[in-house]
C-alpha cells in the first residue's frame, strides 16, 4: 500500500521465503518487458541516491556478487557507444575534476595488483591497428606532467628552467643525460625522471617527494636531489 512500509520483522520473513529461489527465462523476459520505456523522475533519482549514501557493502556480500556473477559475460559484451552517447559522456567529464580523497581510495584499490598474462594480451589485441596521433600523444604527455608526483610547481617554467640548467651543466662537462624521462618501475608503473644520466642514475629537482625517491631508489635507481636552494633559487 502507498504510504505504508513493512517492519524489519515483515523484511526478514520475506528475503528467508525468497531465499534459494530463481526466477525462470520467461519471468525474467517479462520482467524485463514491463520495466521497458520507464525512466526514472530526478526526485526519484535524489531518493534513491540519499537513501545509499553512507552505505556499504560488507565483505561477505561482495563475495556473493562476485560468485553469482563469475562466468557470466557483461551485459555490455559487444556493444559499441553511439557518437551522440560518446559526446555527452565528455561534455558531462568536463571540468570534473576527482577529490584528493578519491584519488587516494582509487589508489589503496589498486595497489599489489597484478594484470595477468592474458589481460595484457587482450589489451594489446584490442589496440591494434588504432595508431595514436601526435595530437594525442601530446595530450598524454600533458596529463602525465599533472600527475600527482608533479605536485606543487613541478611542470612550471621555474621547474623547467631549473631542469634544463642541470642538463645543460652535466652535458658540458661530457654527461649525456635526457630530460624528464619517463621510465618503467615495476611491472605497471611509471615515473617521470627530471634528468636521467644513465639507466641506475638521475637527478630529481626542486621539490619532490619523498614517496617518489624512495620507490626509485627501491628499484635500484641512484637519486640526487637537488632543491631549487641549493641551486641558487628561492
Amino acid at each position: 500500500m502507498k504510504g505504508e512500509h513493512h517492519s524489519q520483522e515483515s523484511k526478514r520473513k520475506m528475503s528467508e521465503a525468497h531465499k534459494g529461489k530463481s526466477l525462470s527465462e520467461e519471468h525474467r523476459r517479462k520482467i524485463s518487458d514491463a520495466l521497458k520505456g520507464r525512466t526514472l523522475s530526478e526526485e526519484c533519482k535524489r531518493k534513491l541516491s540519499e537513501a545509499k549514501l553512507g552505505k556499504s557493502l560488507s565483505d561477505e556480500h561482495k563475495k556473493n556478487l562476485s560468485k553469482a556473477n563469475k562466468g557470466q559475460n557483461p551485459w555490455n559484451t559487444g556493444k559499441h557507444r553511439s557518437k551522440e552517447t560518446k559526446e555527452k559522456i565528455s561534455s558531462s567529464l568536463k571540468g570534473h575534476k576527482t577529490s584528493k580523497e578519491a584519488r587516494r581510495n582509487i589508489s589503496k584499490g589498486l595497489k599489489g595488483r597484478e594484470v595477468s598474462e592474458e589481460t595484457r594480451r587482450k589489451i594489446s589485441r584490442s589496440l591494434e591497428g588504432h595508431p595514436v596521433s601526435d595530437e594525442t600523444k601530446k595530450k598524454l604527455r600533458g596529463a602525465i606532467l599533472n600527475l600527482e608526483n608533479f605536485k606543487g610547481n613541478k611542470g612550471s617554467a621555474r621547474h623547467q628552467k631549473a631542469v634544463k640548467d642541470v642538463a645543460d651543466k652535466l652535458n658540458n662537462g661530457g654527461d649525456k643525460v635526457q630530460v624528464e624521462k619517463s621510465v618503467k618501475i615495476g611491472q605497471r608503473r611509471w615515473r617521470i625522471i627530471d634528468v636521467l644520466v644513465n639507466d641506475t642514475f638521475c637527478y630529481e629537482i626542486g621539490t619532490c617527494e619523498q614517496d617518489k625517491i624512495d620507490e626509485l631508489m627501491e628499484h635500484g635507481f641512484e637519486v640526487i636531489h637537488l632543491p631549487y636552494s641549493v641551486l641558487g633559487e628561492n
